[in-house]
């Protein structure tokens, strides 16, 4: 199944994909009184997922037009931040351990490099990212699955971490490189409002294997900029579910970004920042694609 958020006439509303995936079925059309898709990640039953599920595979049911509804990121207002893993692509690591000079070696980790988003607002597909002028005009990206976390996890172990994962959607890390390294860490230059696009919806575990491996695409303005797949990642998402829960608990609706594989123009770092006109566009197989324009934000704050 795909869920999802959508605005129509000035109202945010959860819904799910119809049979075709050319509608979008309103859970209250359904009789489902969730009023919003992380009500439903934290709360519905197991006969509500039933009835949702057979909602989407009835032929007769057609929703609404997509064209007709603008989609959101299908969780707008986290519960808390977002957590991201760094480098978790071995040949990315290995692209920023050449860009500083060091050896690929260098690159090797032996425990994942985990940092949060904060996110008061994840924006969705077609929203814009904002180019800041004299704040946040070093703009990056990256294409990463972001694994939805079902039920509440405290210490489960990696074969189990299957249980705990309700989907997983597309997110789009998108961060300014000067303020990473004024501040020497990536809090500040990730989590400038619109700097983590998520969407166009989050497909459930149950359409994939247990421990999926997904293809990456993201091109910008047409070209092709990066290209992945999960089976390389360092850490893989079971692994990581696992270690995240170690005395933590990932609440249900937590979402993860995995990591962005290595940009394939890497020896030449000024051509990898995305500038006011440009158009990224992020795919992965088996979820959909999402896509953003860059556009000038003022900002007239005082700033770094």
């Amino acid at each position: 199944m795909k869920l999802l958020t959508f605005l129509q006439d000035g109202r945010e509303q959860p819904g799910v994909l119809d049979r075709a995936g050319t509608g979008v079925l309103p859970l209250e059309s359904l009789g489902l009184p969730f009023e919003s898709v992380l009500s439903l990640i934290e709360t519905a039953s197991h006969e509500q997922m039933q009835l949702l599920h057979q909602a989407t595979q009835d032929p007769a049911r057609q929703g609404i037009e997509l064209s007709m509804v603008k989609l959101l990121a299908p969780i707008p207002y986290f519960r808390r931040d977002m957590i991201c893993i760094g480098y978790n692509f071995r040949n990315h690591a290995q692209e920023i351990a050449r860009l500083r000079g060091e050896s690929d070696k260098s690159a090797e980790v032996a425990n994942p490099i985990y940092f949060s988003k904060r996110t008061a607002y994840s924006t969705g597909p077609d929203a814009p990212i904002p180019f800041v002028p004299g704040y946040a005009e070093n703009l990056d990206c990256g294409v990463e699955v972001a694994a939805v976390i079902g039920r509440d996890a405290l210490n489960i172990t990696p074969e189990a971490a299957g249980d705990y994962i309700f989907g997983y959607t597309i997110a789009n890390d998108v961060c300014d490189t000067r303020l990473n390294k004024a501040y020497t860490q990536p809090f500040l230059g990730k989590s400038v409002d619109g700097y983590m696009p998520t969407g166009p919806w989050i497909v459930t575990a149950d359409e994939f294997a247990r421990e999926p491996y997904f293809d990456l695409r993201l091109t910008v303005n047409g070209t092709l900029r990066q290209t992945g797949n999960t089976r390389d990642l360092v850490f893989g998402i079971p692994f990581i579910v696992s270690q995240l829960s170690r005395n933590m608990t990932l609440k249900a609706g937590t979402m993860i970004s995995t990591g962005s594989p290595a940009n394939l123009d890497a020896g030449h770092p000024d051509k990898l920042y995305i500038h006011p006109g440009d158009v990224i566009r992020c795919e992965i197989a088996g979820i959909g694609s999402l896509t953003n324009p860059v556009e000038v934000r003022q900002d007239r704050e005082e700033r770094l």
